[in-house]
């Protein structure tokens, strides 16, 4: 089985398997370093791209799904905020704040994001997320990095990390997270779900998915159930939704339920998210 895997871009290959079958094996003979403990060979998107035709480099620079992926297994399912997140417990904190998901749904948002010290990519993720857990903690967000290897191994992973890895970091030591990335059928790391304050998944793929931090977004803008169980729309001011990016419009939206399918402009999202706040 082929891994591939993206550094440098957040892009992921185009869809079309005949051009993707040409460019293995015009890299077939390359010698690609592997992990003793790892039973896949590792090939970069980069090396993959400067193989395709340039119209197919130029159709998967375009393309918006997860930026790394299990070739030939790994498939894009449902987004969709219908499905309730499974309640994290049992979970050995090795660094940063505790977790009581029972308790604060309705408080936070969480993002639950699988990763492995042996894994180049979840590495290279981590500054990543570390830039996002500090510009939107104060807003409600809880960044979990979720491994299940052995606890003396990700102490002195953490250790060498330092500050560059700045969110909660905890062993799931009973196996009870590893529900989310069955129910989505994940088979690759490193994999973010976005947990919205209603307890819903609302969003979950590559966390270098520019998608990813504009589900965040939304997320944190939706309004918490009220008490009595019925979800209200937004808080958020005027000015808040007019400095939305389109991504961020549409991601805010579709949590709230509303219908983009006829918005062809940004000006078409955000006279629909004006239209929320004066409800």
């Amino acid at each position: 089985r082929i891994v591939v895997v993206s550094k440098s871009h957040p892009a992921p290959l185009g869809t079309e398997m005949q051009s993707i079958s040409v460019a293995f094996r015009k890299i077939n003979s390359r010698k690609i370093s592997s992990r003793s403990n790892v039973s896949r060979r590792l090939i970069s998107v980069a090396q993959l791209q400067r193989a395709l035709p340039q119209t197919e480099r130029r159709r998967s620079l375009s393309s918006t799904n997860s930026a790394a992926t299990f070739f030939g297994s790994a498939r894009r399912y449902s987004t969709s905020a219908s499905a309730d997140a499974p309640i994290l417990t049992g979970l050995t904190v090795v660094k940063g704040d505790p977790v009581n998901m029972k308790a604060d749904i309705g408080k936070k948002v969480f993002v639950v994001e699988f990763w492995a010290t042996w894994c180049p990519p979840c590495r290279a993720s981590i500054p990543h997320l570390t830039q996002l857990a500090r510009k939107y903690s104060s807003q409600g967000a809880q960044f979990i990095g979720v491994t299940d290897e052995d606890r003396a191994k990700v102490d002195r992973f953490v250790a060498q990390m330092g500050s560059k890895m700045d969110y909660t970091v905890a062993i799931d030591s009973e196996g009870t997270a590893q529900e989310y990335m069955q129910r989505y059928h994940v088979q690759g790391i490193p994999h973010a779900f976005i947990v919205n304050r209603k307890g819903k998944i609302s969003w979950n793929g590559h966390p270098m998915d520019p998608a990813f931090e504009s589900n965040l977004s939304a997320a944190l803008a939706e309004a918490a159930p009220s008490k009595s169980g019925s979800t209200g729309t937004t808080s958020l001011s005027e000015d808040k939704i007019k400095s939305m990016s389109a991504a961020e419009l549409k991601a805010f939206l579709e949590s709230q339920n509303v219908n983009t399918a006829d918005c062809l402009e940004k000006s078409d999202l955000l006279a629909k998210a004006l239209a929320l706040t004066k409800r």
